[in-house]
């Protein structure tokens, strides 16, 4: 599938040509990118939450204190970027959102994934809490050795509560809490919003990413697009900067086939493209998706994690009420050994077949290669 046309006619090409957010988008379908709503709600910009061209925010005093150029300046480009990442070795799955198991069950596991969530309360506690990365590690079931990964995927709202936090505040306090490893926020990008909220999200993003890297954390760069162009973007990165073998990216938001699959064709393109090993750490791919998922991106020639769909660990229940709790805890473990089997890419056994669905190759189709 190709991306949304570009400048179509000489009606939208001089609106994106003068665009301050021209450089990073290279014009989109949505120009001019302007105030979304009508009637009462149009340019009510307090109270919404678009970057589109026509924002502006004033105090008392008249002056402006939010608009585009200003959320623009908050972000950073990709090409500004830069990331040196360490060798990784990713189990295929990584286990997030623990803290459903019983209190007093410890996980085997030796790396563990922190909801975001989780770090959001890890940065709001007390600065006097005691003992952070003992009683993080106690709440996520996990052994005192065991490597923590800051999954930052999630709700809007978690993702604008993270970016309303002084960052030298989250690091200092994940640091604290001996997080090693911190994922790439996923600011919300929406075909049906203006390209220019994406823009502002995908500079955000980058601007996260910069300042974890330079905060000593192992950064891995969620790659996520509005268009071809950023995918092209995202290749000619991954080329400037050879030492980043694992990318994460998150499916949450395109759950269903039909926008499952180009988006899943838009990360193997990129992948492809780098012509280098790659790891992919893969969020929001259910049961379902995973082993097609995981034999497309092997094909590819990347290898594979999955963070855990929440389902997996929700609580067990049955019709009496809650499960006591070592009954609890099989049921949690029974459900992880049956995903783990999905994710080191094993065919489960007869009478378990339920996760599977036809392959994704019936159901989507392939873009031209990037080049």
């Amino acid at each position: 599938m190709s991306s949304p046309p570009v400048r179509q006619g000489s009606l939208w090409e001089p609106r994106c040509y003068t665009c301050l957010a021209y450089d990073q988008c290279g014009g989109a379908a949505t120009a001019p990118c302007g105030c979304i709503h009508t009637g009462e709600r149009y340019r009510a910009c307090r109270t919404c939450p678009i970057i589109c061209t026509e924002r502006s925010v004033t105090d008392d005093a008249g002056q402006v204190v939010d608009s585009l150029r200003i959320r623009l300046r908050e972000g950073l480009p990709l090409t500004a970027l830069r990331i040196r990442q360490p060798s990784m070795d990713l189990p295929s799955l990584v286990l997030s959102r623990t803290d459903s198991f019983p209190e007093g069950y410890t996980l085997p596991d030796t790396l563990v994934g922190v909801h975001l969530r989780t770090v959001l309360s890890v940065v709001r506690r007390d600065p006097e809490w005691h003992q952070p990365s003992v009683n993080l590690r106690s709440q996520l079931r996990a052994k005192p050795a065991t490597r923590l990964i800051a999954i930052l995927s999630g709700e809007d709202d978690l993702l604008e509560d993270l970016w309303g936090v002084d960052p030298h505040q989250i690091f200092r306090r994940l640091h604290s809490a001996r997080v090693e490893i911190v994922t790439g926020p996923t600011y919300s990008v929406y075909r049906e919003h203006p390209a220019s909220h994406s823009i502002a999200m995908l500079l955000r993003h980058h601007q996260f990413c910069a300042e974890a890297a330079a905060s000593g954390f192992v950064v891995i760069p969620n790659l996520y697009w509005n268009s071809r162009a950023h995918r092209r973007a995202w290749v000619s990165w991954l080329r400037e900067n050879p030492t980043v073998s694992c990318v994460a990216r998150d499916f949450s938001r395109t759950k269903h086939r039909e926008s499952f699959g180009p988006e899943l064709d838009g990360l193997l393109e990129i992948v492809e493209a780098t012509q280098r090993p790659m790891h992919v750490l893969i969020t929001g791919v259910g049961k379902q998706k995973i082993l097609e998922t995981r034999r497309a991106l092997v094909e590819a020639g990347a290898s594979v994690s999955f963070v855990s769909p929440e389902a997996v660990v929700a609580p067990p229940e049955f019709e009496g009420g809650s499960l006591p709790r070592h009954a609890k805890a099989k049921a949690l473990l029974e459900r992880v050994e049956r995903l783990r089997e999905l994710t080191d890419g094993n065919e489960l056994p007869s009478g378990a077949t339920a996760y599977r669905e036809p392959r994704l190759g019936a159901h989507h189709f392939r873009l031209q290669p990037l080049v």
